[in-house]
């Protein structure tokens, strides 16, 4: 009987002690969540209606609760993300920048690739002139327009630009590509596809007909062709000048760089001056750092 006994306080033992450490490790995914909800409210990484993406996922925080924090994705899509994993997870907030930790500007960048017979000066003229007026576009820091990579079938350039408010991102592209595309039609900047090519017999090799006269069309594509020759031109020397801005602007915000951060390694600052500096290095910084990708 003693035996039968011990045979089943062991097993009740045994069951216990199972259940005890299942209802050990569900407590403690509680409490963690728990704790961390408060290392959230500590840290304040983000607040409610800042866009952040966690692990790809990307949305607006809508509540921030004990267990888990609850964002709505740009396709208004519910995502709960549980605390725990907030923690161990890098965290992008679009709604702050810089130092400070408050809500900044953000950088737009756009890539459009042109033909190879396309003058780079005339397309960087072209796209500058654009984002000037776009009114999502700050002016300063001043839009760039750079070449970014000689691809197979097109020289690809990138737009620089700094939006005010985050928001306004997918508008501001929405709007940038719009005109890019309008203006570069008048311009005459021809954006490569794929096309097919059919040989004709009947057209004489040299563009002319049976009289000797050069076609109607052929004519106003020479019109338009020695315009945009007269833009191109032109355009080279407006972006001559304004590389040469840029470069001498660039050069003095490095030396505007090393002077406050030998300032900064005296050491002899009282507090406010020293939060003032590294916030002006944060900035040169950025601005000097904004074209590197």
């Amino acid at each position: 009987a003693l035996n039968t006994i011990g045979i089943e306080l062991l097993g009740i033992l045994a069951s216990l002690a199972v259940f005890s450490l299942i209802i050990g490790l569900a407590v403690q995914q509680t409490l963690g969540n728990i704790v961390n909800s408060f290392m959230l409210a500590i840290d304040q990484p983000f607040e409610v209606g800042d866009r952040i993406e966690v692990d790809g996922v990307m949305g607006n925080v809508v509540s921030v609760g004990i267990l888990s924090t609850k964002i709505i994705t740009i396709s208004e899509q519910l995502v709960i993300i549980p605390n725990n994993r907030l923690i161990d997870s890098t965290i992008t907030n679009f709604a702050r920048g810089g130092g400070d930790g408050v809500a900044t500007r953000v950088s737009l960048r756009i890539d459009v690739g042109v033909d190879y017979d396309e003058n780079s000066a005339h397309v960087k003229q072209v796209m500058s002139n654009v984002a000037s007026k776009c009114e999502y576009v700050l002016s300063d820091p001043q839009p760039m327009v750079l070449l970014r990579e000689l691809g197979d079938f097109a020289k690809v350039y990138r737009l620089y630009a700094w939006i005010e408010d985050y928001s306004d991102e997918y508008l501001a592209r929405d709007w940038l590509l719009r005109e890019v595309d309008v203006r570069f039609g008048i311009e005459g900047i021809s954006i490569p596809y794929p096309v097919s090519v059919e040989l004709s017999d009947k057209m004489s090799p040299f563009g002319y007909d049976a009289s000797g006269k050069l076609d109607n069309d052929e004519a106003a594509i020479g019109r338009r062709s020695r315009r945009k020759a007269s833009r191109q031109h032109v355009a080279t020397l407006s972006m001559e000048r304004d590389e040469a801005r840029v470069k001498d602007e660039r050069e003095s915000m490095r030396e505007d760089l090393e002077y406050l951060q030998a300032q900064l390694a005296q050491g002899d600052l009282k507090r406010i001056e020293r939060e003032t500096i590294e916030a002006d290095i944060r900035n040169l910084e950025s601005l000097l750092s904004q074209f590197s990708d």
